[in-house]
């Protein structure tokens, strides 16, 4: 069955480029984190909603699955350079501010928003099936074919 995963980005840029989804295999710390290690789970033909600065910005498949690899950032090292990566194929859209997904479906979500409708602090998170379909809506909204 199909999955549908966020992505939280601190910049668009490279994640295009590159066609993948990247990510430490631990903090400063030397722990693992789940949000991190969730990329393991992903699976190709699930799909991607890529989120920075306030927008859905891109949306992508996943073509092949996670696997070890090392940092691709080579100016970008303050996460080391062990990680694991997952092969999407990236669509750039108009972007989509998440105040069009509406406040009570943002704080019914248990997923992706907290409990004030803010994004949660972290990257790679599964979203539920109502927050799925509220974006589903919204790319449709804005002719866009993807989920």
């Amino acid at each position: 069955m199909k999955k549908y995963w966020w992505v939280n980005q601190s910049t668009k840029k490279g994640y295009a480029q590159n066609k993948i989804i990247w990510a430490p295999e631990k903090n400063k710390q030397g722990n693992r984190v789940p949000h991190w290690d969730s990329l393991f789970d992903a699976n190709i033909g699930d799909e991607v909603i890529h989120y920075t600065d306030g927008y859905i910005v891109g949306i992508s498949q996943v073509i092949g699955k996670a696997k070890k690899a090392s940092n691709p950032y080579p100016d970008n090292l303050q996460w080391g350079i062990n990680g694991k990566q997952l092969t999407i194929e990236y669509y750039e859209i108009n972007p989509i501010h998440k105040e069009a997904i509406h406040l009570n479906i943002r704080k019914d979500d248990k997923s992706v928003f907290d409990k004030n409708g803010h994004v949660k602090q972290g990257y790679f998170f599964l979203i539920d099936d109502m927050l799925q379909q509220e974006i589903k809506k919204l790319l449709e909204k804005n002719n866009h074919e993807a989920l």
